[in-house]
């Protein structure tokens, strides 16, 4: 997320820590989730601690992937991650990892953030506030 703001809604919910590349943490973290790349990633996987994880599911920016010439030394046991949907649409049933989400949403275990709800023939005011990136959450369109 790029703005504290855009991350509210974890920090409500109970999240420990939440940071965006306009406020990046001052101090070691455990876990990157990046989309943007680039330089942002860079600056973010800098910032693991010994043995935590970076997730990257996008690249944005489309610049190279750079990591300093210390990464693997520095940060023992440091994890990078890569996600990719389409190749886990193959891997797994999306219907079998649906039904899982499904079933967490029920038992309360998953709460996901519905940052907008609108009717369906109004889709194109709700693409374009996720274009605009004025959206934290899903969106959600009834019928």
């Amino acid at each position: 997320m790029g703005t504290p703001e855009r991350g509210r809604h974890l920090t409500e919910r109970g999240h420990r820590v939440h940071a965006g590349y306009a406020a990046p943490p001052q101090g070691a973290v455990d876990v990157v989730v990046d989309s943007v790349g680039g330089p942002v990633f860079r600056e973010a996987f800098v910032r693991l601690r010994r043995g935590g994880v970076a997730v990257v599911f996008g690249n944005t920016v489309r610049a190279d992937l750079v990591l300093p010439p210390d990464w693997g030394h520095a940060r023992a046991g440091v994890r990078l991650e890569h996600l990719f949907l389409l190749d886990e649409l193959e891997r797994h049933r999306a219907d079998e990892d649906l039904a899982t989400l499904f079933g967490l949403v029920v038992d309360g275990r998953l709460r996901p953030h519905v940052g907008l709800q609108a009717d369906w023939t109004d889709a194109a005011t709700a693409v374009r506030a996720l274009l605009e990136r004025r959206v934290t959450g899903r969106v959600v369109l009834t019928l």
